[in-house]
């Protein structure tokens, strides 16, 4: 459609000058009947100018039909307009209205201007002065009423110079400018055909179509630069989307292996948590074993005193017993100096003072014997209640211990709690952002896709 809307804009000067020449051929016509008219109505001798008038005009057709864009044709156009109204002055011979018709060889130099040739509007007015200036010195009257007037020739030929001049400069500016709009058609068409923005036109500057040429380059020149840049930019944004389609497709696939990598550490802290608890557990029991045996240990330990008092109280018993025995002896002993010398009156007294003293040393002896175990058992009891000491402060500080895990295990439990949900919030995060990158690698398909579409389309550019 652009391309057929620019090539007949190129040929408006070829329209323009064939649509004149038809427009000039019919004005020679209208003059022609005109000519015929008066001639055969008028004096007798008129026939010859109706036969003068109609070959001219048939020659006038005959070139518009046969050679309609040649500049002979429009020659001929501007020599039969100034020869039918020749013809019409010519039969005004004599008449007031003779010089009045003289009107229509300027209106004729004006009616040129169609024909978009300022030779053809020179040549009609060269043919009217040599019409003026010959008629003048040969035949007068056929020219001017009242016969040869030089001075009217110099006053009609100083106007047709000057409408001759305004004229071709009109006709010549405006060829100029057609071939110009036709050259600018032209060179857009074959742009706009072939998609080639290096098309450059010939512009003069100090004209006005110029100006328009120099604007017409300007856009040309700027759009081509848009265009690369359009190329460039498309270039860069299909190698980015791929790029960056490329690194997305590895974040999500890093994203999913550290989705996975959460639930395993998620279900680890969760054990760990579980075992903690456990060990909490342990470590609560523990302590409540530790206080009974401490409980347990200070009864023991108690028990073990009073029972070293005890033993201290028989040791003491003991040492009494020895010193009754060894007194019972001492007297037991005197009772049988005393049986000896009473002589056979003593002598049943010295056997019972005999069997009292041997009464006595076995007390004094089991006496001795209570006093060692008592001794010992105190012994035992001392390291019994030394144990005791070591296993109540073993006790004590085991308790102490099991207070410190318990609240490390619990001050662990709430960091693990803290961690694992912690991590629910990260991978929750984390899916999301998967998720969100799923979607945004569908939006940079797209823009990879509409980017591939723009450099296709900018390729078609000739730049």
């Amino acid at each position: 459609m652009v391309t057929s809307a620019l090539s007949e804009n190129a040929g408006m000067l070829a329209n323009l000058r064939k649509i004149g020449g038809f427009i000039s051929a019919g004005l020679c016509t209208v003059f022609a009947a005109f000519t015929i008219w008066l001639a055969l109505t008028g004096p007798a001798g008129g026939q010859m100018y109706a036969v003068m008038s109609s070959l001219c005009m048939m020659t006038t057709w005959a070139f518009i039909f046969w050679m309609p864009q040649a500049q002979v044709t429009r020659f001929i156009c501007a020599i039969s307009g100034v020869v039918q109204i020749s013809l019409i002055v010519a039969l005004h011979n004599g008449q007031p209205f003779q010089i009045d018709y003289h009107m229509y060889y300027f209106a004729w130099l004006a009616v040129l201007v169609l024909l978009v040739d300022w030779r053809a509007i020179l040549v009609g007015a060269v043919v009217t002065a040599v019409h003026h200036v010959g008629f003048n010195f040969m035949l007068p009257l056929l020219a001017f009423p009242g016969g040869a007037d030089f001075g009217r020739v110099v006053l009609h030929a100083v106007a047709v110079v000057i409408q001759t001049a305004a004229l071709v400069w009109f006709s010549f500016t405006l060829e100029h400018m057609l071939r110009a709009l036709s050259d600018f058609s032209q060179t857009f068409a074959r742009a706009a055909s072939d998609l080639d923005l290096r098309a450059n036109l010939n512009a003069d500057s100090r004209t006005e179509m110029g100006k328009l040429g120099a604007a017409a380059n300007l856009l040309i020149s700027r759009l081509h630069s848009a265009m690369t840049e359009v190329q460039k930019t498309s270039t860069c944004l299909e190698d980015a989307a791929t790029q960056l389609n490329t690194t997305s497709d590895g974040i999500t696939r890093r994203s999913n292996e550290q989705v996975v990598t959460t639930d395993f550490l998620f279900e680890k802290i969760n054990e760990s948590s579980r075992q903690i608890m456990e060990v909490s557990g342990v470590a609560r029991e523990a302590n409540e074993r530790a206080t009974m045996l401490k409980t347990s240990a200070t009864h023991i330990e108690d028990v073990m005193r009073r029972l070293q008092a005890n033993s201290d109280e028989i040791g003491q018993i003991s040492s009494l017993i020895s010193a009754f025995s060894e007194q019972t002896n001492l007297l037991a002993l005197n009772a049988s100096i005393e049986a000896a010398r009473a002589g056979d009156a003593g002598k049943g007294f010295a056997v019972v003072a005999n069997e009292v003293r041997t009464l006595s040393q076995n007390v004094s002896q089991s006496a001795i014997d209570i006093s060692s175990k008592v001794k010992a058992l105190r012994e035992n009891i001392g390291e019994a209640i030394q144990g005791m000491d070591v296993i109540s402060e073993s006790a004590s500080t085991m308790q102490t211990i099991n207070t410190q895990v318990n609240a490390t295990v619990e001050h662990q439990a709430v960091a693990t709690e803290e961690i694992s949900s912690k991590i629910t919030d990260f991978r929750r995060q984390l899916t999301e952002v998967v998720s969100e990158l799923g979607r945004n690698h569908g939006a940079i398909a797209s823009v990879a896709a509409e980017s591939q579409k723009l450099s296709a389309q900018t390729a078609v550019f000739k730049l």
